[in-house]
């Protein structure tokens, strides 16, 4: 089986079912999904992500009681706005498989729906979250399989795990991956080179993700803090941060400690409130992959925090510096617990916008080859 550079689709493509993990509540999750099925329909391609569900339909107690919950309960609590609201997002503008299923069995019906399959974005191929469906494994020999940037995330693959994931790997047609690290592991695992290419979010560029983003009064200028990690010093530094630039911080609650600091709490904020909220801050400080592109897409000045201590398990730090290192912003990192980069200090947004274009066509060339769609 030939490299995506060299392999090429000689099929009719029409449709496309995608595997991905995007029916939850991060922003990061739904945004490249809905980035991936825009570039696609950009090419002509139809496309809708298969759903998934891990339970079957509850019972109809269950259901009515759950419901009663719901509206008594939780009809003012934001947590529980911000789950309608992603919702809501879903059903708007990220197109759906009829039938969710719960099975590799289930899956292989879908083999008599799409001509061809995508595997990606986001860390789908983490080791710790290992599933067949995101390598395709239920599609058939004769399908044509892509893999559009799908991240490894993590340093290592268990030994355990490294012969079934190299064999599913092996059927894939076109083969890229989202991080220079995670093409070395795969070229350990299978012998052959994935390309690496953007993260869907960045195959969009700050007009088109403003035509999704709420419409919002302006606020009064603002840091935006969103942080998915339990550092208190992080949070501590973008304290220090505050009293030094003289902001208030708007905060997007993700841990229970969330709710006790910062000036204002948006908890209740969908993907399209997160867009305008990062558009409209004055500098962004996150811990976050999608928070730190968002911050790259929207040209704002950012600071990031690595999540993960480098000796961790699960660590995840290579994916964000992987990024940083290829837009020159590796200064944007904040090594000890205070933020030592000038309020005054703006990225250079000209030439990273150039270098962002340049791989975007690179990222999008590839997927017009995938799919056979000439130039």
């Amino acid at each position: 089986m030939q490299d995506s550079k060299y392999c090429h689709n000689t099929k009719s493509v029409n449709k496309v079912g995608i595997i991905t993990n995007y029916a939850n509540t991060n922003y990061g999750s739904i945004l490249q999904s809905y980035a991936l099925q825009q570039a696609l329909k950009s090419l002509g391609i139809r496309c809708e992500n298969i759903q998934w569900s891990v339970n079957k339909k509850p019972s109809l107690l269950y259901r009515t009681a759950r419901a009663g919950y719901r509206i008594i309960a939780d009809s003012l609590s934001a947590p529980r706005r911000r789950v309608e609201r992603f919702k809501q997002f879903r059903q708007k503008y990220i197109q759906e498989s009829k039938t969710a299923y719960s099975s590799l069995e289930e899956l292989v019906v879908t083999n008599t729906i799409y001509d061809a399959f995508i595997c990606g974005s986001d860390q789908i191929w983490a080791p710790n979250q290992f599933h067949e469906r995101y390598y395709l494994g239920f599609a058939g020999d004769d399908k044509l399989k892509i893999a559009y940037a799908p991240s490894i995330g993590l340093p290592k693959i268990p030994k355990t795990l490294a012969p079934r994931m190299a064999d599913l790997i092996k059927r894939i047609d076109h083969l890229s991956i989202r991080e220079e690290e995670g093409a070395s592991i795969v070229n350990n695992l299978t012998g052959r080179n994935a390309e690496v290419v953007l993260d869907p979010t960045l195959l969009l560029n700050k007009n088109e993700w403003l035509k999704v983003a709420a419409k919002m009064p302006p606020r009064n200028k603002y840091i935006l803090c969103y942080f998915l990690g339990e550092n208190n010093r992080h949070r501590k530094a973008a304290e220090s941060w505050s009293k030094k630039t003289g902001l208030p911080l708007v905060v997007l609650p993700f841990r229970d400690i969330d709710y006790k600091w910062g000036n204002i709490r948006i908890a209740d904020a969908g993907p399209d409130i997160f867009l305008s909220l990062v558009d409209g801050a004055q500098w962004i400080l996150t811990d976050s992959y999608h928070g730190m592109i968002f911050s790259i897409i929207m040209n704002k000045p950012f600071s990031v925090f690595m999540r993960f201590t480098e000796d961790h398990p699960l660590c995840q730090n290579s994916r964000i510096k992987h990024l940083l290192n290829r837009l020159g912003l590796m200064n944007r990192i904040v090594t000890g617990d205070t933020i030592d980069v000038n309020y005054d200090d703006m990225p250079d947004y000209k030439m990273i916008n150039e270098i962002i274009s340049k791989e975007r066509t690179t990222s999008i060339c590839y997927l017009k080859n995938a799919l056979g769609i000439s130039s």
